[in-house]
């Protein structure tokens, strides 16, 4: 493979070099440094749900896949953190646009989509967006959005973002 430096072609902007350096070194460092960080700092977190989750297992007589609790792990989004596994695999991203089911991107024309060019990311443009009671296939313009502007700063602003978006228990 054949690496090109950007620094000597003419008519490569240094906001363009650093997009593709973000893009190629420093996100994958980001994802690996917070996927890593977080259930660490999150542990207390996690004894806590997981003691829940026994609790309301055991008192449970209907379908234990719908519980008061599991409603409330949704809503704060807790359930989405066995994700950083992933993120950690390599296979997602900390931040960049939601997989969707092969079967919808198919039915709504978006396999080809330019959203598909990075890693399926545990939150992105839609998740914080005002308009996340909609659906992923509703909103790709975003995601396009997301991956022609991706920068560091892009990342971070939806990063803080998401923290806002659990903090007012506004996920699905």
């Amino acid at each position: 493979m054949v690496e090109i430096c950007l620094d000597n072609i003419p008519g490569i902007s240094v906001i363009e070099r650093d997009r593709t350096t973000y893009k190629r070194y420093l996100k994958r460092a980001l994802d690996l440094l917070c996927a890593v960080t977080l259930p660490v700092v999150l542990t207390p977190l996690f004894v806590v749900v997981h003691i829940s989750v026994l609790v309301a297992l055991g008192q449970s007589l209907d379908d234990p896949r719908h519980t008061r609790l599991g409603r409330v792990l949704r809503k704060l989004s807790i359930d989405e953190l066995p994700q950083l596994w992933n993120v950690i695999r390599g296979d997602m991203s900390l931040v960049g646009p939601r997989p969707e089911f092969r079967a919808i991107a198919e039915q709504h024309g978006i396999l080809d989509h330019p959203r598909h060019e990075v890693r399926p990311g545990m939150t992105g443009p839609w998740q914080v967006s005002t308009n996340r009671p909609g659906y992923v296939h509703e909103n790709v313009h975003l995601d396009a959005q997301y991956v022609q502007d991706l920068t560091y700063t892009t990342d971070i602003k939806i990063i803080l973002r998401t923290f806002l978006v659990v903090i007012r228990a506004s996920g699905q």
